[in-house]
């Protein structure tokens, strides 16, 4: 179960992961429950059932992995699907490339119960060392609502420096991040869902996502092992605890995030598990606060 408590959304989830000799295979299934947000009140909010399917399979140093999901909801059905690609390049860098159609995109309220998204991103890693470590990804993005309005298209690109003090009992790392969002707006009528929707004003493209972005951080992690994920390779409890103090350039504020998770074995091959994330503004400003709280079996 997750819930974001600033966008009143509550999600339901059930898993089945195996894994196979090459890679992995994950069955889901999710139950979304929402309140209406201020745009859309008065409006009746349709809960959303989305069925999930994933493919993971490695090969030498490479592997691929394809997702396929298909939700109900607020306006057309979503058929969405992506496909991935990782591989070295040589012994210090290693890339990914990933092309994803109809993507689920939580960039908003908005954007979560009635937005989708098409995307191409480029992911860079590289680490000249065993501590140290530079990760760049950006990503183009085609944003529209479900009912086939369109709202814009942008890139969003974030840097990450990271030094690695401990390895392990516990692992501890501080890194620098600097994350950057530009979405050009468009100015056509959202003429599909203004249709649906009653009230008084139109929405239009800036009501679901700001159109500019701008954080420079600094921050800390410590960690053993990854709470909620099967396979583990630790033993309980696992845990881990992320901090960072950023400034926001493009409204000149400073802000703070916290996240936390603790997973911890309870009768044999299994895990409950706990996670906490906090930010004092999102990327429109907002507070964010999300709850997740699951369990799983190995068998």
């Amino acid at each position: 179960m997750t819930q974001n408590s600033q966008w009143d959304i509550t999600k339901f989830s059930l898993d089945y992961y195996a894994p196979h000799r090459d890679g992995h295979w994950r069955l889901g299934s999710d139950y979304q429950i929402a309140d209406a947000p201020l745009q859309l009140q008065g409006n009746d909010i349709d809960n959303e059932s989305r069925l999930r399917g994933q493919y993971m399979l490695r090969q030498l140093d490479t592997s691929w992995k394809v997702n396929i999901d298909i939700a109900d909801g607020i306006g057309d059905q979503r058929l969405g699907a992506s496909i991935s690609y990782q591989a070295p390049i040589d012994a210090y860098w290693a890339a990914s490339l990933k092309l994803g159609l109809n993507n689920a995109v939580e960039a908003s309220q908005l954007l979560t119960l009635a937005g989708q998204d098409n995307i191409a991103g480029l992911t860079l890693n590289y680490q000249p060392t065993a501590r140290e470590s530079v990760a760049i990804q950006f990503n183009l993005h085609d944003l529209s609502t479900r009912f086939d309005d369109e709202i814009g298209q942008g890139w969003d690109l974030n840097l990450r420096v990271s030094e690695q003090f401990f390895f392990a009992d516990p692992a501890w790392q501080l890194y620098g991040d600097v994350s950057m969002q530009r979405v050009n707006l468009s100015d056509k009528p959202l003429d599909g869902i203004n249709a649906w929707r009653n009230g008084a004003s139109p929405l239009t493209s800036g009501d679901f996502v700001e159109n500019e972005y701008q954080r420079v951080a600094i921050g800390q992690r410590v960690w053993h092992g990854n709470p909620g994920v099967p396979g583990a390779m630790v033993p309980s409890p696992r845990y881990w605890f992320d901090s960072s103090l950023g400034y926001n350039v493009t409204n000149s504020r400073f802000d703070m995030t916290l996240s936390s998770g603790l997973g911890w074995r309870v009768v044999g091959n299994d895990e409950l598990y706990l996670s906490v994330d906090w930010q004092s503004q999102d990327r429109n400003g907002d507070e964010s606060m999300k709850l997740s709280l699951g369990y799983f079996y190995s068998f």
